[in-house]
């Protein structure tokens, strides 16, 4: 499962990181790139550094805290430029990457730190979603093979099993229920009009 998880977060950080490259430097004037958990750069507002290791990310990823570095350091690190670099963060902490920002660490620290917590609730949205989606496909399969099931031909020991995994406990019974909102788009306007923006859908 661990394994399989980190793949799906790095697939995930993949698809993302050139989008947000272009379009967050285009936007707050300073170069920008996205590293794996190996320091390979995997999205770039300069297009040529992709594919190349950022030696100061292996650093931030191994201890998950930012760090700053300025020209004479850089020197030191391969393709490294003067910057900050800040580690990404999956919804359970985990570091899955880095972020850094070209520039006078003193100026661009500011955006980095903004820059960061965008690139993370971005990723976040999108493992949400991913994870959604596969539960939902996990159930619809148990919820078949549960009508389909026949005793003495189908697997119950399995079947129990699975159903626990989704957290299902076999000593309880369940009653399936269908709601119907009545008029449903007459109450979603009622609770806009009453709440605030921050309310709506947890009322709805």
């Amino acid at each position: 499962m661990m394994k399989n998880s980190k793949i799906d977060e790095m697939t995930l950080i993949q698809k993302c990181a050139q989008e947000i490259a272009s379009s967050t430097a285009a936007i707050i004037g300073h170069n920008l790139i996205i590293t794996d958990v190996d320091g390979k750069i995997i999205g770039a507002s300069q297009s040529e550094r992709i594919g190349q290791l950022h030696e100061a990310s292996l650093e931030v990823v191994r201890t998950g805290t930012a760090s700053e570095t300025t020209r004479e350091q850089a020197r030191q690190f391969r393709g490294t430029l003067p910057g900050v670099t800040f580690p990404i963060q999956n919804l359970n902490g985990r570091t899955v990457g880095t972020m850094a920002l070209t520039g006078v660490p003193d100026e661009v620290r500011p955006f980095g730190l903004i820059v960061k917590k965008q690139i993370e609730i971005l990723l976040r949205e999108r493992e949400l979603y991913v994870y959604s989606s596969s539960r939902e496909s996990i159930l619809q399969d148990l919820i078949h093979d549960l009508e389909t099931f026949v005793p003495g031909v189908g697997n119950e020991t399995m079947l129990q099993s699975r159903a626990i995994e989704l957290g299902y406990d076999p000593s309880l019974f369940y009653i399936p229920i269908v709601v119907d909102l009545y008029q449903f788009g007459r109450y979603a306007l009622e609770i806009r009009r009453e709440c605030r923006d921050g309310e709506v859908e947890m009322r709805i």
